[in-house]
Formats: structure tokens, C-alpha cells, sequence
């Protein structure tokens, strides 16, 4: 009982806090899209300028122009993790999903669908999942994302690769594993098409507001030729797609997928103008692109699934009615997505700890984040935050101000061990400034680990 008394306030703080930050000529009823996709770091989106050869994504680059792009937005450097923060809006040694849920494995634990829930704070929304969930184990029901709060769910529980189509055999992005209503089956669909679809189905089932969840397997192994009818329009692409089937290479593949989601979510956006024109549409990527497909200027080793930069910087756009166009340098986490959701549907009856909104930002109230710092991590084993404590036996960490980045280690054995990074003369992490900083690092080396402190995870 205590366990649960402590999770319930750290999760639960002030019903009575007013909401300020949007506009009162900004319509009071909103219907909202959260599109997520999976292992896309910065580096794979033409508009963030970061690496040279990028996929041709026409429709999410059209996003971008109506969109407020954030230029500095964290996640978590794995899957699991960051959906788990995005939908609790508390960090992942709170929500207790530290590494990524697996189908089988006596450590791979699931969230606890007890623990509140984006879809349940917004309590008068109607609302529905589709694609990759990520979040529940073997010993959880089928109907584990109902459970956790959304009114319907459909799609695949892992990655499609994850769960057997028959025995000794896996899935893969044409015939994999589906979930829907609390019942699977193996479907023969290409996965990244089957997900719109069944979001374009939600918007006419839906009833207003609603929350939409669409959480894409792509661009996430394993790498695959997609359709060909998907393949971007060479004609949009300032250089030629790499859309193929003569493609056997795994970064030209994973790129190959990009393209196709772009081109299925451009089908998705033009669903959604006939529908609601209206809506609010998020798009972020859920972790950094992984090691065998990340470029230059990164550094595979610093990939997704490590705390450097190119396993948690993502994409973040955001647009709809009064939310300004342009980039920012704003600092925000994906965990602040909870928090933002709920402001602009004025439910304010669950503040977290954790998770900050960025509405004022979104409309032009401000260009500085109500953020100091942003904080990322990964850790194992994962925990029932409702019946154990936060124990990792091994446990990764990373936070940031506007330009220092602190990265500490505790591995299985050995000491814990830090990196100091000055972002904005370093920000592919190539000159660590420990042991010695001196100036402003040596500052900002006294106050990121402060925060470490205040957070409970020094």
C-alpha cells in the first residue's frame, strides 16, 4: 500500500493548477494525432541538415514547413522506454521500463497498466493505438493496451520480427503477428501500410475529441525492399530515392523504408484534412537511428542505445490551429509530450514530475523551454514501480543544459564513470572534458550533477 501511495503522488500533483499557456482564441475542443517512428534519429529527415545523404521524405518535409520544428528534442535511446515516458509522463526509473520489453525472458518486465495513463488523463477523449505497443510481456493479457487506457488497439505487440508466424519461424515486415481485440493472427500485409490504415479507419471511428496514437514499426529492422507502389516520387526528391528493389545493402533498406512511411503518412495527413483539418499532429522519432544505418557526422558507436547524441537526439514537429511554423532551439524531452497533450486539451486534474509542457513555446508565448535541462536513460532489470523499487543493476544516464552534456555510467561492475561534452563547439561528442573542466564546464559540471541528485539518480 505504501508503494502505491508513493507512485500516486509522484504521478498525481495539484487538480487545482490553472492552465495559462494557450491562447483564448484557440479553439477549446482539439482532436489530436501522435505519429511516432521507430529508430529515426535527426540524422535521417533532409530538413534537420545534419547528414548529406538522407531519405526523400516529400510529405514529412511539407509537415515540417507548417510545423514548429524542435531542433533540440530528447528521448530515451531505446523503444520501450521512451513510449513508456511519453505515456506516463514520468521518467523510466519511475515508470519502471528501462530496456526493451521482449516477448519471452524472465527480466522483461511490462509497464503495469495501473499506473495512470496519457489516455485516462484525458479523460472525455475518446481514443485508439495502432501499430507497434512494445509495452507488455508474456505474462500480460492481449488486451494490454485497453487495459493501460486506449479504447481500441491494433497492431503488432513487438517488433514484427519478434513473435513467430509459425514455430521456429519469425515475422517480418509482410507477414507478421497482429493483435486486435484481445485476439492474433498472422496477417500478409506490408506492416507500415496495414498501420495507416487502420489509423485512416480510426478517424472515421472515432468520435470527436479524440486522441489517435500511431505508433509506426518503421524505419526499425528488419531492413526490407518495400513495396514498390510506396517508393518516393522522383520528381519531389532533389536526388534519386532509395527505393529499390535491386537494393540489398541494410542502410539503403532502412532508407527505402523511410520512404515508404513518408509516403503512407502523407496518405495518413490526407485523411486527416477531409476529417479535421483542425487536428493537432505530433511527429517524433522514438530513439536514435541504429548502428548499421547512422552516418557521418556520427559515430556508429554513439548510435541508438547509447546516451550520446546520436541515440537521443530526435525529430520533433509539431503543428496545428495557432501553433506557429518555424525551428526552435528549445530544450524538451519526449516525456513533456504528456504534459503538452493535456494542456491543450485543458484537462488539468494530473500534473507529473516529470513531464514539462511546451504549449507556450508552440505559440509563440516564448522561445525558451520552462526547461533547465533535459534528461535521458536506460537501465535493467525493468521493475513493477507498484511493488518494487528502482534497483538497476546497471544504469545509464544523461543530462543536459543549453550547452553542457553529462553523460554517467554505472555498469554491472566497476566504477561509474563520467563524460562532460560541450554541445555547442562539440555536439557529435568528440572531446570529453573531464577529467579536467575548467570555466563554464567546470560550472556546469557542478549543476548537471546536482540535478542528477535532485532526481534521485546520481
Amino acid at each position: 500500500m505504501y508503494a502505491l501511495l508513493v507512485v500516486l503522488f509522484l504521478f498525481v500533483v495539484g487538480a487545482e493548477a490553472q492552465l495559462k499557456a494557450v491562447p483564448d482564441e484557440i479553439p477549446a475542443t482539439r482532436n489530436f494525432v501522435l505519429i511516432l517512428a521507430d529508430d529515426m534519429g535527426v540524422d535521417l529527415l533532409d530538413f534537420y541538415g545534419v547528414a548529406t545523404s538522407t531519405p526523400c521524405t516529400p510529405h514529412l518535409s511539407e509537415l515540417a514547413e507548417r510545423s514548429l520544428v524542435f531542433r533540440n528534442a530528447w528521448a530515451n535511446p531505446i523503444c520501450s522506454p521512451t513510449r513508456a515516458q511519453i505515456l506516463t509522463g514520468v521518467h523510466a526509473f519511475r515508470n519502471g521500463v528501462g530496456r526493451t520489453v521482449f516477448p519471452t525472458g524472465t527480466q522483461s518486465i511490462g509497464i503495469n497498466p495501473k499506473i495512470r495513463s496519457l489516455p485516462a488523463v484525458l479523460s472525455s477523449y475518446d481514443s485508439a493505438v495502432v501499430g507497434k505497443w512494445h509495452l507488455s510481456d508474456s505474462t500480460q493479457s492481449l488486451s494490454h493496451a485497453e487495459e493501460f487506457g486506449f479504447g481500441t488497439f491494433a497492431g503488432s505487440l513487438y517488433n514484427v520480427d519478434e513473435e513467430e508466424i509459425a514455430p521456429g519461424v519469425e515475422g517480418n515486415y509482410e507477414e507478421w503477428v497482429k493483435t486486435e481485440n484481445g485476439k492474433q493472427a498472422v496477417v500478409h500485409r506490408y506492416a507500415t501500410t496495414d498501420t495507416i490504415d487502420d489509423a485512416i479507419s480510426q478517424l472515421g471511428i472515432l468520435e470527436p475529441p479524440w486522441f489517435l496514437y500511431v505508433s509506426l514499426n518503421a524505419p526499425h529492422l528488419p531492413a526490407h525492399v518495400p513495396p514498390s507502389v510506396l517508393c518516393a516520387d522522383p520528381n519531389r526528391c532533389n536526388g534519386s530515392p532509395f527505393c529499390d528493389e535491386k537494393q540489398t545493402e541494410t542502410r539503403e533498406m532502412v532508407k527505402a523504408a523511410v520512404e515508404a512511411m513518408d509516403t503512407e503518412i502523407g496518405r495518413l495527413l490526407a485523411a486527416l484534412q477531409v476529417v479535421d483539418p483542425s487536428a493537432v499532429v505530433f511527429f517524433a522519432g522514438d530513439n536514435g537511428t541504429q548502428r548499421d544505418v547512422i552516418e557521418p557526422p556520427y559515430d556508429p558507436s554513439m548510435a541508438k542505445g547509447t546516451l550520446f547524441q546520436g541515440g537521443v537526439h530526435v525529430p520533433l514537429m509539431v503543428s496545428g490551429p495557432g501553433i506557429r511554423s518555424g525551428q526552435t532551439e528549445a530544450l524538451v524531452a519526449l516525456v513533456d509530450l504528456h504534459a503538452t497533450i493535456a494542456e491543450l486539451a485543458y484537462e488539468n486534474g494530473a500534473r507529473t514530475v516529470d513531464s514539462v509542457s511546451f504549449a507556450p513555446v508552440l505559440f509563440g508565448l516564448t522561445d525558451v523551454s520552462d526547461r533547465a535541462t533535459v534528461y535521458a536513460e536506460k537501465f535493467r532489470p525493468n521493475f513493477d514501480p507498484m511493488q518494487a523499487s528502482f534497483v538497476p543493476s546497471q544504469h545509464t544516464r544523461a543530462v543536459r543544459n543549453a550547452r553542457f552534456k553529462l553523460i554517467r555510467d554505472t555498469p554491472p561492475f566497476g566504477a561509474t564513470t563520467d563524460m562532460l561534452f560541450d554541445l555547442v563547439v562539440d555536439p557529435y561528442e568528440q572531446d570529453n572534458l573531464l577529467p579536467n573542466p575548467t570555466g563554464d564546464a567546470a560550472a556546469a559540471y557542478q549543476q548537471l550533477q546536482a540535478r542528477l541528485v535532485e532526481l534521485g539518480v546520481d
